[in-house]
């Protein structure tokens, strides 16, 4: 390097050929640097909530609506609750969080505790599900109240996804809703309503689940879900959108 005539150094020509020669191995090293990627495929865990909330639904809808008749037919269905609402959607719930999926994290995990928390209690009770649930009992009540809550909310965060979902959690909400009434107040008809909604709830959630499953099976719409206007205007803050091993969580 030599200065020129207002005192800034210059690179020679030699010298500048010299550095490309010294860089060149450590870019040919780059060059032959392999790079791995490895992937953790998902499948979409609403397939799994979606089931497990239409069998619990039912079963524990069935019983309310007094399609049973004697009360200790909770001592036999209810070790099913724990394992297909309970363990089912629990399950499905964590494996939303793999997906990315908010809703279903949040939703399934609720809902599947909840199955939980119940079956345990019926069991705890020898069985007896008239007394865990069809009868005054404010703690229970408080607690379908929050549930009912967190329900409404998951309701609401569903218009951005489909119309399918919408109704599903709409129904599930509207059935808590149902069972805290009549938890507080002690009215029996309430519990009847609150059995005819989880009976519905599971039809939806079937239907929701199937068409989940049905369409990504096939590769294209074979059960319409509704898309609806949020679904179409979200854009979603994730930052690994797309990101190899992770699919879509619904």
């Amino acid at each position: 390097m030599t200065p020129d005539g207002n005192g800034r150094v210059r690179v020679t020509e030699r010298e500048e050929v010299r550095a490309r020669e010294e860089m060149r191995p450590i870019e040919e090293q780059v060059e032959r640097a392999e790079t791995r990627i490895s992937l953790s495929p998902v499948a979409s865990p609403s397939i799994l909530g979606f089931f497990a909330l239409g069998h619990a639904s039912w079963i524990v809808g069935g019983f309310l609506a007094n399609w049973f008749g004697a009360p200790a037919a909770g001592s036999l269905f209810f070790p099913f609750l724990l394992a297909f609402g309970g363990l089912g959607m629990f399950l499905a719930g964590m494996w939303a969080f793999r997906a990315r999926d908010h809703l279903g994290s949040f939703a399934f995990t609720m809902w599947g505790t909840l199955w939980l928390a119940l079956g345990a209690i019926t069991l705890f009770l020898d069985g007896d599900a008239a007394a865990a649930l069809t009868t005054t009992n404010v703690p229970l009540g408080m607690i379908f109240v929050a549930i009912a809550a967190a329900t409404w909310i998951a309701t609401i965060a569903s218009a951005w996804r489909n119309l399918a979902s919408l109704i599903t959690w709409g129904l599930a909400a509207a059935a808590a809703t149902a069972m805290a009434i009549g938890a507080l107040t002690g009215a029996t008809g309430w519990f009847v309503v609150a059995g005819w909604l989880l009976v519905a709830t599971a039809v939806l959630a079937w239907y929701t689940a199937a068409a989940r499953l049905f369409n990504t099976m096939a590769g294209h719409m074979v059960l319409p879900v509704g898309q609806l206007g949020g679904a179409r205007r979200r854009v979603s803050l994730d930052a690994g959108l797309n990101e190899p091993g992770i699919t879509e969580g619904w």
